[in-house]
């Protein structure tokens, strides 16, 4: 009922298959990546939700592999985001 991804390698995805088909913005979507993503450009990402209903977060100054504190701070954003859903049982 609801999907979060976090550093999406929408770079590497052929266009036929990747989020540009806008099919995935059904439900409630979060996308996360970093502003020096190599796999997930910020602009790539911002081009695929368009005008969606997605949330999604930049992560000033980090790359694709997110560790330590980074990581811990996406998880914790995606903790936040996945307790204010109101999902359907």
């Amino acid at each position: 009922q609801a999907l979060g991804l976090v550093a999406p390698p929408i770079d590497a995805v052929p266009e036929a298959l990747g989020p540009g088909r806008r099919d995935f913005t059904q439900w409630p979507v979060l996308l996360v990546c970093g502003d020096k993503d190599e796999y997930c450009s910020a602009a790539a990402l911002t081009a695929a939700v368009g005008d969606s209903a997605c949330t999604t977060l930049l992560l000033p100054g980090v790359g694709h592999f997110l560790q330590g504190d980074t990581a811990t701070a996406a998880a914790r954003h995606a903790v936040d985001w996945l307790a204010r859903l109101r999902l359907e049982t």
